[in-house]
């Protein structure tokens, strides 16, 4: 906190700083905002739900359609991870089920990740929804994810849905972690553009909890400032504060 502090005071660029005590907002927010930044505090399990909303989908979204397959896929590898040897036979599908999900929730007009969490957690037989999901959709990708899934048994299909919910979607189960991801009250195209402070607010008994979506959006804030050089109009650099 003694480095932290004094650097988002007088950092001139943009900063995703995480805040684990709530502290580093509190303590320099108001000094951000006076200097000219746009201000955000990610505060996902706030019960009061004083949070400001990022929703991962919206990147993939404003994608031409023939990159929507390549970027949930990288998404996809980005927020499901596993959890022990056992589940390693089973990440790919997993991850491949997580894509056509994406993939057919933007075809809905519901592009988030609670729809995709809500999609998969209908009742009745797995292989039955995949099979109906794969005749509803007209995107080729997910149409032939579907159609592979729906023709395994189900104890195969019990492992790659276990194996999704686990590796990180489950965290959408949480009311909560739906609100906050409904939407995005900020893009990460305009932290070179403008200057920004974003607070990722999680209490120390929540990190483990939220860490799947905290791992998404560095990750992603990552890879779109990846994309391309900087341009003329992005003049500003960010700063990451772990």
């Amino acid at each position: 906190v003694g480095i932290v502090i004094p650097t988002l005071l007088t950092y001139e660029g943009s900063v995703i700083a995480l805040d684990v005590k709530g502290e580093l907002f509190d303590l320099t927010s108001r000094a951000r905002k006076a200097r000219g930044d746009s201000v955000f505090k990610l505060a996902p399990l706030d019960p009061e739900r004083r949070t400001n909303c990022y929703n991962p989908l919206l990147d993939i979204l404003a994608l031409p359609s023939e990159r929507q397959f390549t970027e949930a896929r990288r998404l996809a590898a980005n927020l499901i991870a596993t959890k022990g040897q056992s589940a390693e036979g089973f990440i790919n599908g997993a991850r491949d089920l997580f894509v056509a999900g994406i993939l057919a929730c933007i075809e809905r007009g519901t592009p988030t990740i609670g729809a995709v969490y809500d999609l998969f957690a209908q009742p009745g037989e797995k292989y039955s929804l995949f099979a109906r999901l794969a005749q509803e959709t007209q995107n080729k990708e997910a149409q032939r994810i579907f159609d592979e899934m729906a023709s395994n048994d189900t104890k195969i299909l019990t492992s790659y849905t276990s194996v999704l919910g686990d590796g990180g979607l489950n965290l959408w189960a949480d009311p909560l972690i739906k609100a906050a991801t409904s939407r995005s009250d900020f893009s990460i195209y305009d932290l070179r553009r403008r200057r920004t402070c974003i607070y990722l607010c999680v209490s120390p008994n929540d990190l483990e909890v939220v860490a799947p979506l905290m791992r998404l959006l560095f990750q992603q804030v990552v890879s779109i400032l990846q994309r391309s050089l900087p341009g003329k109009d992005e003049k500003h650099e960010v700063l990451f504060l772990l």
